[in-house]
């Protein structure tokens, strides 16, 4: 998070182009808010144009990204079902509130009264909250939210570790030094990734 980043965005959606992120609701938000569109396909609607008057960035790197999310109030997450949601954990990061749609799929667990407001997916709703959360932007503390999200995943990834040494006792020291670039989620997912590191433990035990 940047603290004094000059913010030139009210509402930022992180999200890539599929249908079920409902990007189009862009188009009904208040036009007095400048929204930052970030996406990573290249094939958008044709009727793009449509939408609320923002900047579109496409394909940029993690760099980029971070850059541009300081530069944003709130953070958008329209999708009412997928997995974890990188795009609020990021959002977070900065140190941006996120204004979600309920949602099932776990990215509501990040959220307490404090960083974020849930909301119904309506046209209504949705700009109402937009406009609660532009009037009161300054309740928000932009390094206390990101420092409950590190506190949050530093507890969630002990758990995960604790799990991963009742699989594998002994694992966790010698896993973090031989997949230093591997998710330690894919060691339990993939069974030849499971094998493999049972192989590397017995090796260096």
């Amino acid at each position: 998070t940047q603290e004094n980043c000059v913010k030139e965005f009210d509402l930022v959606l992180n999200a890539s182009n599929a249908y079920w992120k409902n990007h189009s609701y862009l188009k009904d938000i208040n036009k007095k808010y400048k929204t930052l569109f970030i996406t990573y396909k290249s094939n958008l609607p044709h009727n793009l144009e449509i939408y609320n008057p923002f900047l579109k960035l496409s394909s940029i790197n993690n760099y980029e990204v971070n850059k541009n999310l300081n530069k944003s109030k709130i953070g958008l997450c329209l999708s009412k079902k997928e997995g974890s949601c990188y795009a609020s954990t990021e959002y977070l990061l900065c140190g941006l509130p996120v204004l979600s749609v309920k949602s099932v799929g776990g990215r509501d667990i990040w959220y307490n009264k404090e960083n974020s407001i849930v909301i119904n997916l309506n046209v209504d709703e949705l700009n109402l909250s937009i406009d609660k959360m532009i009037s009161n932007y300054n309740f928000y503390n932009s390094t206390k939210i990101r420092q409950d999200c590190i506190e949050l995943q530093t507890q969630f990834k002990e758990k995960f570790y604790n799990y991963v040494e009742k699989l594998l006792p002994n694992s966790i020291p010698i896993i973090k030094n031989n997949y230093s670039n591997k998710m330690l989620h894919e060691i339990t997912l993939d069974g030849n990734e499971f094998k493999k590191c049972q192989e590397i433990i017995r090796y260096f035990s």
